[in-house]
Parts: structure tokens; C-alpha cells; sequence
């Protein structure tokens, strides 16, 4: 900051000079510097590094509290952390009114935990001896938003602070090696092959065998609703009956064929379960309309706090219903030998239903159970994985939105401490559900930075999916309701090859399967993602640039040699830059 807003930006802290050692809390001092970003221009500028000039500034006052015009708030101050024996330090924010991204000295270091609640930010790596900067971005809704209370450095305590969640020291449920080994690969029947059917599919295994695919996962295979059904086809999570498989999609027959080939070439296969509601349709809810959730009038309703009107709701408080889904899912793997499942919003059912199904299941054969949800109580018996949406948010926001890198860095770290140990997370750059809502990959990172932000998604702790097309660079909307398909013809980024040699990299080297994670600093935190995995004669080296900017960087290698097996770094002593979305993944020894 230049020295005008440094004179402006002096605070008083009240601080325990004797006894630094022991528990301290020191309040930053409300005087902040103000700006309106209604351009939304201070992420491309960098402003959490470098501020605006000293004439955009403007001393925040109670006056600036009511400000109404679109855009985001910006606040900046400084503070000082005196001598200490132990720097793990952590800001506490009382309340802040909107949604809120936090820099200290133009690092990272996290965001509010929902508007109006207290949270603290480990900022120990960080922050520095003496004076500190301290950034604040603020949004509520489309208007700035604003710090309601008061803001203090304390020293760190995990019985205060809990930057850990509650289970974290415990142990997840012990999964197969086969399941923490997986590359899945997420098959929409009615649009991955011109058949749209499950011959159609089963030509392609061999392709999705080199591929380097270990777990295929096909979306729902049931037949689809006709009663408020939307679109000309229906969603395929509008399940008519889950005894039966979608005549479009083939016969029963054809299915098992479908499952036998794929166990022939070694791979396992799933099917998306979805047992929180069905089509208004179908045998279930002609024979059991009281397995459904009523409304006030006693009508049977779709799922509440939701616009899915074309399914109907189930009621896991009925005994009965509870016994028929758990013999279902146990009749797919006993007599369709079905490796397991991907549970649709599985969060939105019991987790005692959960539980006592995989009880059951486990009794049959090992088998999977992937939850599409985030909380970490799901890893604890139930099931094996989880989404990772915190990392794939902070991953789009980094590629669309101009955040720095390490706030990727912050998710992916965050959910680590959220989750237990041994958890294991799905990491994905595009799903059935982003593709259709939101963009196909291409869209969402660009031709190059798609390639950037796969070999993330390879590398970080967890397993990696591949949305189907992804390695065709498929840039076509897939429509839930229609028959979209995908253009096979076109690779003109070469994807196929490239996720071949991701998906080798990760099968010969056990650090990306079970090793540990440790970021690497380089001098370029807001460009660059860089980390080590595994540790001694196995530790591999991933730099990956999420900036469409060449990046100078530097490495503490301390005397290690680099072996570069994927991508390309170019050297120069301890100095190297990566070109836009640059990438490189190495054995260190």
C-alpha cells in the first residue's frame, strides 16, 4: 500500500507484550478504506494484492452501510502481530452481512461460513511479524455487503476455533482398493452412442477400457414416467418402475449382456439409484399411494423446497417402503450383478435407511455406494464416496471468475479437515447435472483450461469422473428431457489421448491413489496450484497454471531432481513459468 494509506490505515490493538505465549485476543480496530466495485473489476485487477489507488479509496463510514447500488463492497486495513513463540494464528469475524472472501497479504484465506455466523480463518501461513494486510470482498446478493462486528486475531485452538469438523479424527468405513483406485466414467445412455441403448454402449466398452475407465456408472436405466413428465422424453430420474429398464434403452437381456461384457474386460459397473422419489406413475404408487409425503390437503406431492413436479415424494417414515427399497437395491446386485450404486440426492434420504441397506448389500458382495452429497456423516458406514462440490465451485470460480488459485487451495484443504479420515471424494469437472444446467467443460474452462483443470481433478486425494463426451471435448448441452448426442467424430484437443495418459499416470503411481497432499509455495499462489503427493522415493510433483497468463514461478527443490512425465516445464535454475493453462506432473527424486 503507498504511504497515504498506510497513514490511514494505522490501528490500535491492545496486546499482551509479557506473556505472548499464553492465550491472547487482540481486536482489529473498525477503520477500513472503502470501494464500490460496480464493475466487478477488483478480482481481475488483483486488488486483495495491490489496492486502488489512494484517490478510489474512501474512509469507510456508517454512511456506506446504506449504499444501494449494484455491486461488490471492498475493504481494507491492516494490522500487527507482534513476536510470537507459536504463529499459528486465527481471525475471528463476528458477523458479516453477505457473502465474504478474505485475503491477508494477498493470500487466500477463506470465506464466511453463511451470513450473520461467526466463523475464523487459519491465517498462520499467511500472515507475517509486524504489519499485515487485510482484504475483505463482500456481496449481498447483487449490492455490497458489509462487517457487522467486530473482527480479532487470537491464537489458534481447536477446542475455541473447530476449523476441524467433528468427525475428522474419525475413521471412514474401510472401502475396497478397486473403489480408491477408480477412474469412473458416467455414461447418459440415451445420448452416448447413436443407438441410444445399452448395445450401443456396450460397443464402446472396449474404447472406455483403454481409456484407462475402471467403474462404469449409468445414469438411471429405468422406465421413465409419462404422467407431468417434462420434455418430450421425461428426466430419467422420473422412475416408473425399478424392476424394470427402459424399453428405448433395450431389453433385460441386453442389460445383463451389457453388465457381463463389462466384467469381462475387468471393469465394474453401477447404475444411478434414485430412491427419494418416483414418477407419479407406475406400479409403486398405484399400489402404495400411503409410501408418498402428503400435503396439507392429504395429496400425495413432489419433493418440498424443490420444482420437481414430475416426481412424487416418498415418506421414509413408513416401515414398509423402508423394506421394499433396501430388497430392491439388494435384488440389482444379487440377481443383475451390479457392482453397487450412485445415489441420487442422497442426502435427501435417511441415513439409517442408508446404512441398514449396506448392511445388506455387504452381506451379497463388495460392492460401491457413491453419494451424491457432501456431508461427512455419509462416509462414516454407508457409503464409500462423496461429491466434492466445494472444490469443483472453487475450481469455476477460479476459471470464470478471476478468484486465485488458492482458493482452490482453501476448498480442497477445508473439505479435507471436514471429512474423516480415509474418506474418499469425487472430483469432476462436469456432470450430467452441470452439462445440462449450466455448460458443457469447454464452456465452462475453455479448450485449454479444460485440460488445466482435468489433470486437478486426476491428481488432488480422491477418484476423478469423466462425464461422458469429455474426452471427445464434447461441447454440446446434453439435455435431460431430449436425446442429445454426442459428436464422437470431432477430438480436436486431442481429450481421448490425454485422459488415457491421466488415467495411466494415476494407475502406476500409488502416490495419486493413496498418498498424502502437500502444497508446495511458489511465489505465484494466485496463478498457480502446485503440490506434492506421496512422500520419500514416491512423492510426485503437480504444478498446474489456472490463468490464462504465462507464470514465472520458482520451486524449493533443495537438491531434488525432477523427472517430467506428463505436460512440460522449461527451467532455469531454481526459476521455470508455465504458458496459459500450463501444466506438468513430475517424480521428484
Amino acid at each position: 500500500m503507498t504511504k497515504c494509506v498506510f497513514f490511514f490505515l494505522i490501528i490500535s490493538l491492545t496486546l499482551l507484550s509479557c506473556q505472548m505465549e499464553k492465550p491472547y485476543k487482540a481486536e482489529i480496530a473498525a477503520r477500513y478504506f472503502f470501494v464500490h466495485d460496480s464493475s466487478d473489476t477488483g478480482l481481475k485487477a488483483k486488488w486483495y494484492q495491490n489496492p486502488p489507488a489512494d484517490s478510489d479509496l474512501q474512509p469507510f463510514s456508517e454512511d456506506l452501510k446504506s449504499l444501494q447500488e449494484k455491486g461488490t463492497g471492498w475493504y481494507f486495513t491492516q494490522f500487527l502481530i507482534p513476536p510470537l513463540a507459536d504463529p499459528k494464528l486465527v481471525l475471528v469475524f463476528e458477523s458479516i452481512a453477505g457473502k465474504a472472501e478474505v485475503w491477508v497479504n494477498g493470500r487466500y484465506v477463506g470465506h464466511d461460513k453463511g451470513a450473520g455466523k461467526m466463523f475464523a480463518l487459519n491465517i498462520s501461513a499467511a500472515a507475517k511479524q509486524g504489519v499485515n494486510n487485510l482484504t475483505l470482498r463482500i456481496s449481498n446478493g447483487d449490492k455490497p455487503g458489509r462487517i457487522d462486528g467486530k473482527i480479532s486475531l487470537e491464537r489458534y485452538d481447536e477446542k475455541i476455533h473447530k476449523l476441524k469438523g467433528e468427525l475428522h479424527e474419525s475413521t471412514a468405513r474401510r472401502s475396497e482398493d478397486w473403489i480408491k483406485d477408480a477412474v469412473i466414467y458416467e455414461v447418459f445412455v440415451r445420448s452416448f452412442s447413436p443407438e441410444g441403448t445399452f448395445k450401443g454402449v456396450e460397443k464402446q466398452l472396449p474404447r472406455l477400457k483403454d481409456l484407462g475407465v475402471s467403474i462404469i456408472w449409468l445414469m438411471p436405466v429405468h422406465p421413465v414416467g409419462e404422467k407431468n413428465r417434462k420434455g418430450r422424453l421425461g428426466s430419467p430420474y422420473a422412475v416408473q418402475d425399478y424392476y424394470g429398464v427402459n424399453s428405448r434403452f433395450g431389453t433385460m437381456q441386453d442389460f445383463k449382456d451389457l453388465v457381463k461384457t463389462t466384467h469381462d474386460l475387468g471393469m465394474r459397473i453401477i447404475i444411478d439409484i434414485v430412491a427419494n422419489h418416483t414418477a407419479w406413475d407406475g406400479p409403486m404408487i398405484e399400489k402404495h399411494p400411503e409410501w408418498y409425503t402428503k400435503n396439507h390437503k392429504g395429496e400425495i406431492t413432489y419433493p418440498p423446497g424443490t420444482d420437481w413436479t414430475d416426481v412424487a415424494d416418498l415418506n421414509y417414515e413408513v416401515p414398509e417402503l423402508r423394506q421394499y427399497m433396501a430388497e430392491m437395491l439388494c435384488w440389482w446386485v444379487r440377481e443383475m450383478d451390479l457392482d453397487g450404486f450412485r445415489c441420487d440426492v442422497a442426502e435427501m434420504v435417511p441415513l439409517d435407511f442408508w446404512e441398514a441397506a449396506r448392511k445388506k448389500l455387504d452381506a451379497i458382495k463388495p460392492v460401491i455406494m457413491l453419494a451424491e452429497g457432501a456431508a461427512p456423516e455419509l462416509q462414516m458406514m454407508a457409503f464409500d464416496m462423496t461429491y466434492s462440490w466445494t472444490v469443483f465451485h472453487a475450481t469455476r470460480r477460479v476459471f470464470e471468475q478471476y478468484f486465485p488459485a488458492d482458493h482452490i487451495v482453501f476448498a480442497e484443504t477445508g473439505e479435507r479437515l471436514k471429512f474423516p479420515q480415509e474418506s474418499t471424494i469425487l472430483h469432476f469437472t462436469s456432470n450430467h447435472d452441470e452439462n445440462a444446467w449450466q455448460a458443457p467443460a469447454p464452456k465452462m474452462y475453455g479448450a485449454k483450461g479444460m485440460k488445466a483443470a482435468a489433470v486437478l481433478a486426476f491428481t488432488q486425494p480422491g477418484v476423478p469422473l469423466i462425464y461422458n463426451g469429455q474426452e471427445s471435448g464434447n461441447a454440446k448441452t446434453l439435455k435431460l428431457f431430449e436425446a442429445v448426442k454426442i459428436d464422437w467424430s470431432r477430438d480436436a484437443q486431442q481429450m481421448g489421448e490425454f485422459y488415457k495418459k491421466l488415467a495411466q499416470i494415476r494407475r502406476e503411481n500409488t502416490a495419486f491413489t493413496s498418498g498424502s497432499i502437500q502444497y508446495v509455495a511458489t511465489g505465484a499462489e494466485s496463478e498457480l496450484v502446485a503440490f506434492y503427493r506421496g512422500a520419500g522415493s514416491k512423492k510426485m510433483l503437480v504444478v498446474v497454471n489456472v490463468k490464462a497468463t504465462t507464470v514465472p514461478f520458482s520451486l524449493p527443490l533443495q537438491g531434488q531432481d525432477l523427472k517430467v512425465i506428463f505436460g512440460r516445464l522449461v527451467m532455469d535454475n531454481d526459476k521455470a513459468q508455465l504458458p496459459p493453462f500450463g501444466y506438468f506432473i513430475a517424480e521428484v527424486r
